[in-house]
């Protein structure tokens, strides 16, 4: 009973949702500065939110985690409004301590390096406090698209016994596979010999 069909230009009136997810106007308006009310929120809340969840499901963790989790609203709220631009995740430590950013998907993600690639971009632009730079719909439905278009391509490599997934554009010529495992297993392109 809490789910509104927006427009584009349309503005959320309630706050609801849960606290890692929340988008920092939301958070700031549920949690900070109570007296000033909702204001006006934008779709990005739901995009900023789409991307919360994204990170949590391919790494098992909220993006924005102070030390005492939930409770400390203050450090949460300051991790996810003062963030830089490209930041995806950070974490608190240590009481009090200083917070751990990360521009990169943690490496305990069971990706693939080159699904984790192509899905940072996403979440970079999705995790993104400055309004004028966060995505639209259109531009994240376009990046799935993309991303779903595709193909993996699933390969070996005898000189380091190590098994490696590709995920290549329908277009992707033989020249820029060398490329995508040269950059994987350090190989030039010039000494790979590639079997089919």
């Amino acid at each position: 009973g809490t789910a509104k069909p927006l427009n584009d230009n349309d503005f959320f009136v309630s706050l609801v949702g849960t606290d890692e997810y929340l988008h920092p106007d939301i958070y700031k308006a549920a949690f900070i500065d109570r007296r000033r009310g909702g204001g006006t929120i934008t779709i990005a809340a739901d995009l900023w939110s789409l991307g919360a969840t994204l990170y949590h499901t391919v790494t098992g963790k909220v993006p924005f985690n102070p030390y005492t989790g939930r409770e400390d609203k203050n450090v949460m709220y300051e991790m996810i409004s003062q963030k830089e631009s490209g930041v995806i995740a950070g974490e608190q430590e240590s009481p009090g301590g200083s917070i751990h950013w990360s521009k990169n998907l943690p490496n305990t993600c069971r990706l693939s390096r080159a699904f984790t690639i192509c899905l940072k971009t996403i979440l970079v632009n999705l995790l993104e406090c400055d309004s004028r730079k966060i995505w639209s719909f259109e531009d994240f439905f376009d990046a799935a698209d993309e991303l779903l278009s595709r193909k993996p391509v699933h390969w070996f490599c005898t000189r380091t016994c190590t098994y490696h997934t590709s995920y290549l554009k329908p277009k992707t010529s033989l020249t820029d596979f060398q490329k995508e495992v040269s950059t994987a297993t350090s190989i030039p392109q010039t000494a790979q010999c590639i079997l089919y």
